[in-house]
């Protein structure tokens, strides 16, 4: 049996491993850990506790005796209880203190790395983060965010597709982190939709900076009316070219001239079925209609009576056919 540690050697340690003892306080620990094996033990059990945590390196910010203070109520509280099946031996179990020990640093870490999963399943789902950032996720995507953002960095954690209001922070960059790419902005709103093998950005207000997630030389900066595009280890940046690359979120499309072509594919990005024209079908006819929150069929519908085609089901798919079809 190891030697009951004191508060005073508790508070030693994690002190030590946090970084903030001062130069005395270092000799004190040090001639501790000499003095016995048991010691040395019982130090390299606390600290295989605190270094082991999955998001340990918080601990570099957190207010050290503050910190205490709640896990010395919870040590107390332990300690209570295994003193009631405890002899008078005046000794105590490692297994106790260790139990008192990750008690408290579990307390510590539910405070500060509570992260919450939004899953938007049956429909668009809309959720403002702790700092006033606004995400509008669109069907079957997924945020990972925590409860509140602590460090250097505003991160959340991104599958799918989903349009972005960021609350101005300049001291706090937001960042998007996705398997193979980092979004990084201050303060912007942009759309943000992740392929399978693709990471697609397209800016409305502000600046955003794509990146490869391994190469941070592989970057672009997007400003309003750009698009960027992260495939392979390749980052890029282009106008954008559609002007309803929001009709997912807001429900509208507006055609002004837009080649049938485009506007099928445009309209195929928010529809179950995919939405095109008949293999070899070539149909000269620019677009000028406007749809309003109108389901996928009644578009397409009506965009093949204007045309003059018609639409068949054809492989789970709407296909725009000539008449005599």
């Amino acid at each position: 049996m190891y030697p009951e540690l004191t508060d005073e050697q508790y508070s030693l340690i994690i002190k030590h491993l946090d970084g903030s003892t001062s130069q005395q306080e270092d000799q004190q620990l040090e001639a501790w850990l000499q003095a016995n094996t048991d010691n040395k033990a019982s130090f390299d059990e606390v600290k295989a506790l605190w270094t082991g945590a999955e998001e340990a390196s918080v601990f570099e910010k957190l207010d050290v005796d503050a910190d205490w203070a709640l896990m010395q109520k919870n040590f107390t509280l332990h300690a209570s209880l295994a003193d009631q099946n405890e002899s008078v031996s005046g000794k105590i179990r490692p297994l106790r203190w260790v139990a008192s020990i990750a008690a408290g640093i579990a307390l510590v870490l539910v405070s500060y790395f509570a992260y919450l999963n939004l899953n938007s399943t049956g429909g668009i789902q809309e959720i403002v983060l702790s700092d006033g950032t606004k995400v509008w996720l669109n069907e079957g995507a997924t945020l990972d965010y925590p409860s509140a953002f602590s460090g250097a960095e505003r991160t959340v954690t991104l599958t799918g597709e989903a349009f972005f209001d960021v609350a101005k922070d300049e001291a706090k960059p937001f960042v998007i982190s996705t398997a193979e790419s980092r979004v990084r902005v201050l303060g912007t709103s942009f759309n943000v939709k992740i392929g399978t093998n693709s990471t697609e950005v397209t800016v409305a207000t502000g600046k955003v900076q794509l990146s490869d997630a391994d190469n941070v030389n592989s970057t672009v900066v997007l400003t309003p009316g750009m698009t960027g595009i992260h495939m392979g280890d390749q980052v890029s940046s282009n106008t954008n070219e559609n002007p309803n690359f929001l009709a997912w979120k807001t429900g509208k499309f507006t055609f002004d001239g837009t080649s049938i072509t485009d506007a099928l594919d445009q309209i195929s990005n928010i529809s179950e079925k995919p939405v095109r024209l008949d293999a070899g079908l070539q149909a000269d006819c620019p677009l000028k209609a406007e749809f309003e929150h109108e389901p996928v069929v009644s578009m397409v519908e009506t965009i093949a009576l204007m045309c003059g085609l018609k639409v068949k089901i054809f492989n789970n798919a709407y296909v725009l056919v000539k008449l005599e079809e």
